[in-house]
């Protein structure tokens, strides 16, 4: 079974013909909780009935717990698979969220225990003409992971202006003239 599907304990009855019966429940998890990094273990049942005489029964069974399933992502928390920026803008940061069946909410909080970073390249290019892609990536307990990427394309959506220019210009120059211009 899986951790968000555990079934309860089954329900047993026992019978004594002469005396009453004294009847106990117990369970636990092999491994227990705080020796196991990964939500797969047994749990198991057992059952004692012990009548007025010392005579003595009892049931066991197991139900073995797997976790098999990828966290999902949070659609609220993706930001869009593309992403176009003018070459003087940074890409936003983004706290993307996932949730597990076994263990529960992960985020870019816990490092180590489901770490979502976004993977960048080495350079992103000095031009404004390039892209690249952002992945983010989280796993569980059990090492089942999930990645989202985004593709940043960078643009040069601006204008060339002039940022030292002389008060005058009186002459004229010709193209072939342009190593005399001072």
């Amino acid at each position: 079974v899986t951790c968000d599907n555990l079934p309860d304990p089954e329900p047993l009855c026992a019978k004594d013909t002469c005396t009453g019966l004294n009847m106990s429940f117990t369970s636990w998890e092999e491994p227990s909780a705080e020796e196991r990094s990964c939500e797969q273990y047994r749990i198991w049942y057992k059952y004692e009935a012990d009548d007025a005489c010392g005579n003595h029964e009892e049931y066991i069974y197991f139900v073995d717990v797997d976790d098999s399933a990828d966290p999902v992502w949070i659609p609220s928390t993706l930001p869009p698979t593309t992403l176009t920026i003018s070459c003087n803008d940074t890409a936003p940061d983004y706290t993307l969220w996932a949730t597990d069946t076994c263990s529960g909410n992960l985020t870019d909080s816990t490092p180590d225990e489901g770490t979502i970073e976004p993977t960048l390249p080495d350079s992103a290019g000095t031009t404004c003409s390039t892209s690249y892609n952002r992945t983010w990536s989280v796993c569980d307990e059990c090492n089942h992971c999930i990645e989202h990427t985004q593709l940043v394309t960078i643009v040069n959506d601006l204008d060339v202006w002039w940022t030292d220019t002389p008060d005058n210009i009186t002459d004229a120059y010709q193209c072939d003239d342009l190593d005399s211009i001072p």
